[in-house]
């Protein structure tokens, strides 16, 4: 069984089971955020998120992130630009080193 999830709608998601994903298919945010739950109790260490389902259920992805030791990666969407992946690139980067060492600005 793979160490790592991936939480998104379902025919988003559908073709990471060939590589051995471990997939959690949801459609609204109660879904998911009992699906990022499920992630960290059964010792997912890495968890990728849809952007879509990842905006849903923002809060809860911080607050993750702040009490597990669960990865959590935002998959970006082909077709809208946003910064929630980077701003989750950010946290996790922070939360490894200890600081912004990607997005500070020098002075």
């Amino acid at each position: 069984m793979s160490n790592i999830a991936l939480i998104g709608e379902k025919e988003v998601i559908i073709g990471f089971s060939l590589i051995g994903l471990q997939l959690f298919p949801v459609t609204d945010s109660e879904g998911a955020i009992k699906a990022l739950r499920d992630c960290d109790r059964n010792n997912y260490s890495i968890t990728f998120i849809t952007n879509d389902i990842a905006q849903k259920i923002f809060e809860k992805i911080v607050e993750y992130q702040k009490l597990s030791t669960m990865t959590i990666c935002i998959l970006p969407n082909r077709t809208k630009e946003t910064t929630l992946s980077l701003d989750i690139l950010r946290k996790n980067v922070e939360k490894a080193v200890g600081t912004d060492i990607l997005f500070r600005k020098e002075g």
